[in-house]
């Protein structure tokens, strides 16, 4: 073990000096925050639609659909409590031949 922090280890085989291995550490460190922002989003957003915001409105402001918004929602054990009631499926249109 080196280095001057003594919490720190560092391998000994790991060459702190090289770029790739910093950039692959960087990026690494990089993603472990997305993911945490991303979860702090979703609570964000699964606590708006608890305080019954508009799904619109919270997905305009967090950049996602409604729909997405709702999925978000439930995941976290929110149902949307706006009413919202689905139209009904398309129908088929035939083409009648003469």
């Amino acid at each position: 073990m080196r280095g001057e922090d003594r919490d720190t280890v560092i391998c000994d085989t790991w060459d702190v000096t090289d770029p790739v291995a910093q950039a692959k550490a960087a990026l690494t460190r990089a993603e472990k925050a997305v993911i945490r922002r991303r979860e702090e989003l979703a609570k964000a957003v699964a606590e708006a639609v608890a305080r019954g915001e508009k799904l619109s409105h919270v997905g305009a402001r967090a950049g996602y659909t409604p729909e997405h918004v709702r999925r978000i929602a439930r995941a976290h054990g929110v149902e949307d409590t706006t009413g919202r009631i689905p139209p009904p499926p398309r129908t088929k249109k035939t083409v009648e031949s003469d």
